[in-house]
């Protein structure tokens, strides 16, 4: 109860310092934002109905009061660009990127797991050597490459997947249209978590409990199953969230490859078009979404080893 508490308590006080970082960022720069937004062709009038839009024209303290009451209201702002309430186009984004975030998240632990309990069993067989080739492959290909080969490969020559598009009917068709750039994602994230998971697993095997358990005539398979993985899995986790993290907030560049009208093109979109209320939101949903991952990660650590206490 203690270790829960204290986590909420962590986790409202990050919300809070997130929100003070995301609104004096884009309301310190230097010279007028409104100036900095239309560009210096742009006529008085123009500048003085934006300056009034953003409530340049009142106390720094007085605007971010307005702007936080605004956010727990769930009213964003406008976007400058679009036209529109910020919270909808975020939204109308954000199911393509946290599907996408989500497979290549599902697709990671299942190479992952099987790979890495593989090689952390076998030491120095074929299997294992064809597994850690498959580890330095992973680890050297940057993802947009990679994404762009798959594309080529079963998407243009076999035309099994869909190359990208902005554009799906149901669930399944956008599954099938994320498959590519999940799995451009995931074998990267795969390489990472096989080489934590076979060094893990060859560090317990090597420990005196598990020579207890196996001078008890304990077999292999019931030794890892039962103890050693459960052992792995806390820092395993931890890896895990880390990776979700950086595949939320670093999809840009992926959604790009496979023209997908996700979070990461609308960010570009607003910083090539200078919209500072759409870019304010999108940073500050996708902090919160990061902060809540990890305290979803804190709560399954105490689930998986209820021994975690406070220190």
């Amino acid at each position: 109860m203690k270790y829960t508490f204290y986590n909420i308590i962590n986790l409202l006080v990050t919300l809070f310092l997130i929100s003070l970082v995301t609104f004096f960022v884009f309301n310190i720069i230097p010279g007028d934002p409104a100036l900095i937004i239309l560009g210096p062709d742009a006529d008085i009038n123009q500048l003085e109905i934006l300056r009034n839009q953003l409530n340049l024209d009142l106390p720094l303290l007085q605007r971010y009061l307005i702007w936080i009451i605004n956010v727990f209201n769930g009213n964003l702002g406008t976007s400058i660009k679009f036209n529109e309430s910020v919270s909808y186009l975020i939204n109308s984004r954000m199911k393509l990127t946290l599907v996408l975030t989500l497979m290549s998240i599902f697709i990671t632990i299942i190479i992952s797991m099987f790979f890495g309990i593989i090689i952390g069993r076998n030491k120095n067989n074929i299997i294992g050597k064809i597994i850690e080739v498959f580890c330095q492959f992973g680890l050297a290909i940057p993802t947009f490459w990679l994404g762009l080969i798959l594309a080529l490969v079963f998407g243009v020559i076999f035309k099994i997947f869909p190359t990208g598009g902005y554009a799906y009917s149901d669930d399944t068709s956008l599954i099938k249209l994320l498959f590519l750039p999940s799995l451009s994602i995931a074998i990267g994230n795969s390489a990472i978590i096989i080489r934590f998971l076979k060094n893990s697993i060859r560090e317990q095997f090597n420990l005196d409990y598990v020579k207890v358990v196996r001078s008890k005539g304990f077999s292999e398979n019931y030794i890892l199953k039962k103890h050693i993985l459960r052992n792995t899995f806390l820092p395993v986790i931890t890896t895990i969230g880390i990776i979700i993290i950086d595949t939320l907030s670093g999809s840009i560049i992926i959604e790009n490859v496979f023209s997908l009208n996700g979070i990461g093109s609308l960010t570009i979109t607003a910083i090539n078009f200078r919209d500072f209320p759409l870019l304010q939101g999108i940073l500050l949903y996708i902090s919160f979404i990061v902060v809540f991952v990890n305290f979803l990660i804190d709560l399954l650590y105490k689930i998986i080893d209820p021994r975690i206490e406070l220190k």
